[in-house]
């Protein structure tokens, strides 16, 4: 991420890394996060002209994916690295 900001011009980069955390109790609870969200999905969703039994195969697949990472417990705890970055724009001589 640096190189590709010092690439446009900017100076001073600097970025950091963060963790978002974010907790499920369901795939249900998760499916309706990703789903409403991003307008972007339903359209993905759309795109892929899934057949009858499809979508509810992902849901199912969802569901059973939080209930593993839940590992017993009440919870899912889905972890994301978030790169943040800011640079300066460098100042023109004057003309």
């Amino acid at each position: 991420m640096r190189a590709e900001l010092e690439g446009t011009g900017l100076c001073e980069v600097h970025v950091e890394t963060i963790e978002e955390s974010t907790s499920f109790r369901s795939g249900p609870a998760l499916w309706e996060w990703i789903v409403w969200s991003n307008p972007i999905v339903e359209s993905i969703l759309g795109e892929l002209q899934l057949r009858d039994g499809e979508r509810a195969r992902i849901e199912q697949a969802i569901s059973e994916l939080v209930h593993e990472r839940a590992d017993g417990g009440e919870v899912a705890v889905l972890r994301n690295p978030v790169n943040i970055g800011v640079g300066t724009v460098a100042e023109r001589p004057a003309a």
